[in-house]
C-alpha cells in the first residue's frame, strides 16, 4: 500500500492518507489532490510519501487534481521550514502564502497589458558595474546558491542594475515591497522579459491571479514580478530571485504567518541552489552585517554626485519653516526649479492650552489628536475617532493654541509660493505630472515615482519625528528616510534637515554620505545592547483576557532568554493589546521558552511575531 502526507490550507498539520488502488503509482510529491477532511472533500497538496503510517483506519485520497506536481520540492521544504521557524503549522503556512484560487477552480483571466506610459527604463552601465553583473551571471550558470547585496547609489541605478541582471534569463522572480512599486517598474521588467513575463501579487483580481498561476505552472511564464507573496510563486528550477528595496518593512507580513519575504527569498534561493540578489540604496543593518561576515557578497555601486546636505538648528525657532529654508526654497522656485518639503504629520497641528499646557488627546487611545484646520475637526491617527476642536481647555478654561506643525500648517506658511499638498492616497503621477514648483506632504512622497529626479531642493521639516521613536531601529529608519529624500534631489541640489539636535552623529554621517561609518557605529551600539543582528527576538501580543496570562509569562524564568514586559500597547487601529518581548542569542532557547508560554493557548489568543521589525 502507498501512503502520503497531505497539507490542507487550514489550521492543521500534515495528515496521512492512503492511496486507493485506482490511483496507485500516480500520486507524486507537490501534486494537488482532493481528500476528505472534517466530513467534506477539500483540496490539498501532497507533502511527501509516508513510509511509517499511523495505526488505525486511514482515509483515502479521493482524486488527483493536477497533471503533475504544482509545487516543487524546494518550495515544500521552504514551507516546512517556515512552520518550524515562525512557530506555526504547515497548514497555516500554506494558507498564508498561496491564494485561495490555487485551491479552487476560478475562471482564469489575463491581467491587463502594461500601459504605453510604462516604457522600459535602461541606463548605460560602467565597466565596474558590468563586471559585477557578470559575477552574478557566472554564479547562476554554476547553479550554486549565493546571495549578493547590491548597494546602489540611487533608485534609478538600483532598477537599471536589476534589469541588466535579469535580461535574457529564465526562471526569475523579482520582488518589490509594495504594490505601488509594481506600477513604477512593470513596464521595464516586462520589456526585459518579453512574452515570458507574468505579474503575481495579492492585488490582482481572482481571475487574473488564477490566470497567472496557470501560466506559471504551465511554464508559459518564467519571469515573475510581484510583491511579498510572489516569493512563493509556483515556479520550478528558479535561477535568480531579486528583492528590490530589500530594507523595506513592507516585506514583513503583518497578519497570518508573519514571515519576511526578503528572508524567504534567501531561503528559497538556498533550497533551489539559485542566486539571490538583494538591492537597496540603504541596505538594512542586518543585511550589511551579513555582508560583513561573509554570508552575503557585497557589491557597491561606483561613487556618484550627491546633493549638498545642510542641517538647520531649530532649537530657538517657533516656526515650522526656518528663514534659511524659506529663502532657499523661494530662490529655487523663482528660477523655475522644483522643491519638496516632507513633514511626518498630517493635518494642521495639535492643540495645547496656553495656560496649563493640556493637550487634546483621544479618550480611548490616549494619544494627541490632530487638528485638521481645513475641515475644522480633530482626528485620532490610531482609531480614527473624530470630533469638533475645543475652543477652551477642559481643565482650566484657557484658550487652546496650535502646537507643532503638520502638512496643512506648512502649506499655510508657504501659501505665497503656491504649493501642492500630496497625500498618500493621491496617484503616483501627481508628483511628476504637476506643474507646481513646491510639493508638501508626508514621507510617502519621497518613496514615489522611483524613476524620477527633478527636485533641486528637498527638506525634512521635523527630523525628531523619526529619531525619537521608542524603537532600537529608529536611527536606522531616520538615516534611510534622509537617503530617500537625497535620492529625489537632483545633482547640484540641496537637502535641508531641520532638527533640534544638529550635533547628532546621524547628521554627520548623512552630510558626507558615510555609509560605512554609520553602519559601524549602529552595529557597535546594537552589539552592546544585545539587539539584532546579534540576538534573536520574538514579540508576543495578546488581546482582551488573554493579556492576564502574559503577566505570569513575564515573571517566568527561561534559560538563556531575556524577557521584557509585559507592557500595554495600542495597535494602529487603536486596539488595546499586551506585549511581551523575548530575546536570546539561542534559537533553541527561544523555542523552548515559547513552547512553555504558549502551551494550551490558541493563535486567536496570542500573536507570535518572530524577528519583529517594530517593537
Amino acid at each position: 500500500m502507498e501512503f502520503f502526507d497531505l497539507v490542507f490550507p487550514q489550521n492543521v498539520g500534515p495528515l496521512t492518507y492512503r492511496v486507493p488502488e485506482s490511483l496507485k503509482g500516480r500520486v507524486e510529491q507537490g501534486m494537488l489532490v482532493d481528500a476528505e477532511i472534517r466530513k467534506s472533500v477539500k483540496r490539498a497538496v501532497v507533502l511527501r510519501p509516508c513510509f511509517k503510517p499511523p495505526e488505525g483506519k486511514l482515509k483515502e485520497i479521493a482524486s488527483i487534481e493536477s497533471k503533475g506536481p504544482v509545487l516543487s520540492g524546494p518550495l515544500l521544504r521552504v514551507m516546512e521550514w517556515m512552520a518550524e521557524y515562525y512557530f506555526s503549522n504547515v497548514g497555516v503556512v500554506l494558507k498564508s502564502i498561496l491564494p485561495r484560487e490555487f485551491f479552487q477552480r476560478v475562471k482564469a483571466r489575463k491581467s491587463l497589458e502594461v500601459s504605453e506610459e510604462q516604457a522600459a527604463y535602461r541606463r548605460d552601465l560602467d565597466e565596474k558595474t558590468r563586471q559585477a553583473i557578470e559575477r552574478i551571471r557566472e554564479n547562476i550558470d554554476k547553479r550554486h546558491y549565493k546571495c549578493f547585496l547590491y548597494h546602489a547609489h540611487s533608485t534609478q541605478d538600483e532598477l537599471s542594475f536589476t534589469l541588466e541582471a535579469i535580461r535574457g534569463l529564465e526562471n526569475v522572480i523579482v520582488l518589490v515591497p509594495e504594490h505601488a512599486s509594481l506600477k513604477q517598474i512593470e513596464g521595464s521588467v516586462r520589456a526585459a522579459a518579453g512574452e515570458r513575463f507574468s505579474l503575481y501579487h495579492g492585488g490582482l483580481s481572482k481571475g487574473a491571479r488564477s490566470g497567472a498561476i496557470e501560466k506559471i505552472i504551465a511554464g508559459e511564464a518564467d519571469v515573475v514580478l510581484g510583491s511579498r507573496s510572489a516569493v512563493f510563486a509556483p515556479l520550478k528550477n528558479v535561477s535568480l530571485i531579486v528583492a528590490l528595496h530589500e530594507e523595506n518593512t513592507a516585506y514583513k507580513a503583518d497578519s497570518g504567518v508573519r514571515y519576511s519575504a526578503r528572508d524567504m527569498a534567501v531561503l528559497r534561493g538556498f533550497e533551489e541552489s539559485a542566486t539571490v540578489l538583494l538591492t537597496s540604496i540603504c541596505p538594512s543593518v542586518e543585511s550589511w552585517h551579513n555582508a560583513g561576515t561573509g554570508k552575503y557578497t557585497l557589491i557597491e555601486a561606483p561613487p556618484a554626485p550627491r546633493p549638498e546636505v545642510r542641517v538647520i538648528d531649530m532649537r530657538r525657532s517657533k516656526d515650522a519653516i526656518s528663514k534659511k529654508l524659506r529663502d532657499a526654497a523661494k530662490s529655487r522656485i523663482e528660477k523655475g526649479q522644483r522643491a519638496m518639503f516632507v513633514i511626518n504629520r498630517r493635518g494642521y497641528s495639535m492643540l495645547r492650552c496656553g495656560d496649563c499646557q493640556h493637550v487634546t488627546s483621544c479618550k480611548d487611545c490616549n494619544v494627541p489628536l490632530i487638528y485638521f484646520k481645513a475641515d475644522t475637526v480633530m482626528r485620532c491617527a490610531y482609531c480614527g475617532a473624530s470630533g469638533p476642536p475645543p475652543e477652551t481647555c477642559p481643565d482650566c478654561g484657557g484658550l487652546m493654541e496650535p502646537v507643532g506643525a503638520g502638512v496643512e500648517r506648512v502649506l499655510e506658511e508657504m501659501d505665497s509660493l503656491s504649493p501642492l499638498s500630496v497625500e498618500k492616497d493621491l496617484p503616483l503621477k501627481v508628483i511628476s505630472d504637476t506643474d507646481e514648483k513646491l510639493i508638501v506632504g508626508t514621507k510617502a512622497i519621497a518613496r514615489q515615482d522611483a524613476a524620477s529626479e527633478g527636485f533641486k531642493l528637498s527638506a525634512l521639516l521635523n527630523a525628531e519625528s523619526y529619531r525619537y521613536v521608542p524603537d532600537f531601529r529608529a536611527t536606522e529608519r531616520a538615516f534611510r528616510e534622509l537617503l530617500y529624500l537625497a535620492d529625489k534631489t537632483s545633482s547640484g541640489g540641496q537637502l535641508f534637515i531641520q532638527t533640534m539636535s544638529p550635533g547628532a552623529d546621524l547628521f554627520k554621517y548623512i552630510r558626507r554620505f558615510n555609509f560605512r561609518g554609520f553602519y559601524r557605529d549602529e552595529l557597535s551600539q546594537r552589539k552592546a545592547l544585545d539587539y539584532p543582528p546579534f540576538t534573536r527576538m520574538v514579540l508576543l501580543s495578546a488581546t482582551g483576557p488573554a493579556g492576564a496570562f502574559m503577566e505570569a509569562a513575564g515573571m517566568g524564568n527561561f534559560k538563556g532568554v531575556e524577557v521584557l514586559g509585559p507592557v500595554p500597547a495600542l495597535t494602529k487601529r487603536g486596539k488595546n493589546v499586551t506585549k511581551l518581548l523575548l530575546k536570546s542569542s539561542s534559537r533553541k532557547n527561544l523555542r523552548a521558552a515559547l513552547k512553555k508560554i504558549l502551551k494550551g493557548r490558541s493563535s486567536r489568543e496570542v500573536t507570535v511575531d518572530v524577528d519583529p521589525i517594530w517593537v
